[in-house]
């Protein structure tokens, strides 16, 4: 896959799930693949209990990395 295949997707689940440039950032930084993120995306009622995207992905940068002021 081209780089500009593997932008293109990034690009694609920031705007499906909503994401900013820096939880886009984090996600790459835990090694998630764009399939791994869409994957854990929840748009149905059915689950409700699902946390939101950018909710998970700040929470696992934060337990593997520690607060720190990078983005």
């Amino acid at each position: 896959m081209t780089k500009n295949k593997k932008k293109a997707t990034w690009t694609n689940v920031q705007r499906k799930c909503g994401l900013d440039a820096g939880t886009i950032q984090m996600a790459r930084d835990l090694g998630m693949t764009p399939r791994t993120v869409i994957a854990n995306y929840s748009s149905s009622r059915q689950e409700r209990w699902k946390v939101p995207v950018a909710e998970w992905i700040r929470d696992l940068h934060e337990k593997r990395f520690g607060k720190s002021g990078k983005v």
